[in-house]
């Protein structure tokens, strides 16, 4: 038993029927005459044969040549498979496949991967030529594919590939990835014949494993409202606007005294910058500093954290202090802060 595949190009149209897809009652007559004289391009036999389990579908990757594109661009190339028994003999071709012929645009060069706070980053240079060495006329939009290795697969499993992205230019950003997961990402230009398109040949991957290390924002609208003896201080409260962040862990409370100290000290812990007040991130937008004296002038300035540990910049600075005969608050209560750490 030997099984053919046969190809041949044919200018103009097809007979009727769907695109791609000839009748039987059309391509006896066609095969006959396109396949005539023509060579086999696929052929099984013997043990080749004996590998393909019957009732099985086989896929046969026809890699047409360069030569071949530049002469048969726009024009059909036409398969047939023919099967023959040990005598020779045959019920005829199958029914005749045609697709479309056009060279396929280089890959993309260049690609690369960069950690972004908004997700992985990717760039390359689009191709300006075929693989068969043609200007590229039309390019239509970029194919972005990614993967996710796994540290338990096989080294004989395939990577599989997922399209994740159609984009026009030649950057675009994955926004939909996890900090600490690795990614691998390969592109493919699509080069667009009227109402064709030819999807080329895969760039070199790149792998990338994004991680976390982008600051909340600074925290806004610091406000200190002194609380006097009388009110149960003294005592300074402090408030803030919450942050919007998803993955907002809390906030740190520095403390220095004027003069002024220098906004690079936040942090120091040799007493001469801005001191943390708390041990533990403080939860909501609010803090008591219970450690205040009165006729002491305090400035204030707080930083957000996320769960990654990035502590952003510090908040603009507020002053405040508690008078020897500073009078409470306006109104009959004083504010209820958050408890200090």
């Amino acid at each position: 038993l030997q099984i053919l595949l046969y190809r041949e190009f044919r200018k103009g149209t097809l007979p009727p029927g769907q695109v791609g897809e000839i009748p039987q009652t059309g391509g006896e007559g066609l095969a006959q005459e396109l396949f005539g004289r023509a060579k086999p391009v696929g052929e099984w036999s013997g043990e080749d044969l004996d590998r393909l389990a019957t009732g099985r579908e086989v896929q046969y990757p026809d890699r047409i040549s360069v030569e071949d594109l530049q002469v048969h661009s726009g024009e059909w190339a036409v398969y047939g498979v023919l099967a023959r028994n040990r005598k020779g003999q045959s019920a005829g071709f199958s029914s005749l496949i045609a697709v479309r012929v056009y060279p396929a645009p280089a890959p993309p060069g260049n690609v690369s991967a960069r950690n972004a706070e908004t997700g992985v980053q990717l760039s390359w240079f689009a191709p300006s030529r075929t693989t068969s060495g043609t200007p590229l006329t039309s390019l239509g939009p970029f194919h972005v594919y990614r993967s996710r290795p796994s540290a338990a697969a096989r080294p004989d499993e395939r990577e599989e590939w997922e399209l994740v992205g159609e984009p026009e230019n030649s950057a675009w950003t994955d926004t939909r990835v996890e900090y600490g997961q690795t990614y691998r990402y390969a592109v493919r230009a699509v080069a667009q014949y009227g109402g064709d398109t030819v999807e080329g040949d895969a760039s070199e991957a790149v792998s990338i494993t994004p991680q976390d290390i982008f600051p909340p924002k600074s925290p806004e609208g610091l406000i200190a409202v002194p609380i006097p003896a009388a009110f149960g201080g003294p005592a300074i409260a402090l408030s803030w606007q919450p942050n919007a962040e998803s993955d907002l862990a809390g906030y740190n409370i520095y403390r220095g005294e004027l003069p002024k100290p220098s906004p690079r000290d936040v942090g120091a812990g040799d007493g001469t910058g801005y001191r943390k007040l708390n041990a533990t991130l403080t939860a909501g937008p609010a803090y008591r500093d219970d450690t205040v004296e009165v006729g002491r002038n305090y400035i204030y300035r707080v930083t957000a954290v996320d769960r990654a540990g990035n502590e952003s910049s510090p908040s603009a600075e507020i002053s405040a202090s508690v008078q020897v005969d500073q009078p409470p608050p306006e109104g009959s209560t004083a504010p209820s802060p958050a408890k200090r750490n």
